[in-house]
């Protein structure tokens, strides 16, 4: 049904815009999100990677839209069980731009550690493993810190 809904949007988007129109991107990469959800990973490359020449061509390499695109080829890959090239994805392609856009305390860039650390222990190196998720929690407990303006102190137990 979901599939159904996404292929008559994408046949409407065909209509209105052209083909490296950003719509298009968005409904590719919903395409290809719901091909990894159903377990058919070579569709869902297909789809993310059509999704990622629009991005790229409309948007430029380090767009945030591009380290979207990235994340969501990684977890493609991750999901097929290549954790090497997940690992790619993660670490040498979305991580950058985020840290490039954001900075190093955005919880987007704490996300990529940890699918970084998570790759990292599926190829068992449990030492890079650690180290990744360790710095995704450290983000992660500063972001916490800051919104809560408790930076260095404990919060009650309620």
């Amino acid at each position: 049904m979901a599939m159904e809904c996404h292929f008559k949007a994408l046949t409407i988007k065909k209509a209105l815009f052209s083909e490296d129109h950003p719509e298009m991107a968005h409904t590719y990469s919903e395409i290809g999100t719901t091909y990894f959800t159903l377990g058919d990973y070579e569709k869902a490359l297909e789809f993310h990677h059509k999704a990622l020449g629009i991005c790229i061509k409309t948007f430029g390499e380090e767009s945030t839209r591009v380290a979207e695109v990235y994340n969501d080829i990684g977890t493609t890959y991750f999901g097929m069980g290549e954790y090497a090239n997940a690992l790619k994805f993660f670490r040498d392609k979305a991580l950058p731009i985020y840290i490039n856009v954001y900075g190093k305390e955005h919880h987007y860039v704490a996300l990529l550690y940890n699918n970084i650390g998570i790759s990292y222990h599926y190829l068992q190196d449990y030492e890079k493993s650690l180290k990744s998720n360790y710095e995704a929690l450290s983000i992660r407990k500063r972001i916490e810190d800051r919104k809560s303006g408790s930076a260095g102190m404990s919060r009650p137990i309620s």
